[in-house]
C-alpha cells in the first residue's frame, strides 16, 4: 500500500484544521467493491465535507 502521508502528519493536519481524523488502519480503499459493504457512519462526514465546498468547486 502506498501511503500519501504518514499518520502523524495526517493527525497534525487534521488537528490544525479542527477536523476529526478517522484512522482505519490498513483498510486500504474502503468501498463496497473492496468487500466492506455500506458504511452508514461515513455518510454524515461525507455530507459535511460536501457542505464545505466553495461555490467554485461545487
Amino acid at each position: 500500500m502506498i501511503s500519501i502521508c504518514r499518520s502523524d502528519k495526517a493527525r497534525d493536519l487534521a488537528t490544525a484544521r479542527g477536523s476529526p481524523l478517522h484512522d482505519l488502519g490498513y483498510a486500504g480503499h474502503i468501498n463496497i467493491a473492496s468487500g466492506y459493504g455500506r458504511w452508514p457512519a461515513g455518510y454524515a462526514p461525507a455530507a459535511r465535507l460536501a457542505d464545505c465546498r466553495s461555490p467554485a468547486t461545487a
